[in-house]
């Protein structure tokens, strides 16, 4: 019976961010396979987040209604919106989805799945694991997004200021402030991410879940 969940907690060594905090969440040891899903905070949050779905996921697991998932999440700037921008110096897409995957993979070596993959995300986080799910959906056999932070177009211009006022300053002035990159918050919109990769999310069949 799954009556308790392994919390680990450890650094993920970043080539750009130097070392970050992550959290984990896992069943007791299941065998192999198990499959890795990370987890994406919103807004204002930290990888201590993650542990608000401990119990649900206990309770999950103990019911059989959820199958065992080994759950990752990585500690990023509070509103960073997973950017990958070189030219500012930001890479927090790649960190989550590249780092942090590679790292709870070798963690856990001996039960994670070395294919099978998820992302789930809420608000801020929900945007994040749409556009990651979107730019490599053969990486990904799933994603879940809540609440998700989308503007209503991709085009930064037509986003009326109803639907942008309430960003605080630490978001990146890039994306989401007054005087945004276009182009930038164009290519990063996950409905952009989306139309120039249709094929290939068609062709690996990616579960998508709002």
């Amino acid at each position: 019976m799954l009556d308790r969940t392994r919390i680990e907690r450890f650094d993920v060594l970043d080539v750009h961010h130097g070392s970050l905090p992550a959290l984990v969440l896992a069943p007791p040891e299941v065998g192999h396979d198990v499959p890795v899903c990370l987890f994406l905070y919103g807004g204002g949050g930290n990888a201590e987040t993650l542990l608000s779905l401990e119990p649900l996921l206990r309770q999950a697991w103990q019911e059989h209604s959820v199958p065992p998932v080994i759950v990752g999440c990585l500690g990023v700037p509070p509103f960073c919106f997973y950017l990958d921008a070189p030219a500012h110096g930001m890479f927090w897409q790649h960190a989550v989805g590249h780092g942090l995957l590679l790292a709870v993979r070798e963690h856990f070596a001996r039960e994670a799945s070395p294919t099978r993959a998820a992302l789930v995300g809420i608000s801020m986080g929900g945007y994040g694991a749409l556009k990651i799910a979107f730019s490599e959906p053969h990486r990904f056999s799933s994603v879940a997004a809540v609440a998700p932070m989308l503007e209503p177009s991709e085009r930064s211009e037509l986003v009326p200021l109803r639907n942008r006022f309430h960003y605080p300053e630490m978001v990146p002035a890039v994306l989401l402030g007054p005087q945004r990159d276009v182009s930038l918050a164009a290519a990063d919109h996950p409905i952009s991410r989306a139309r120039c990769n249709v094929a290939a999310i068609r062709s690996a069949a990616l579960a998508i879940r709002f």
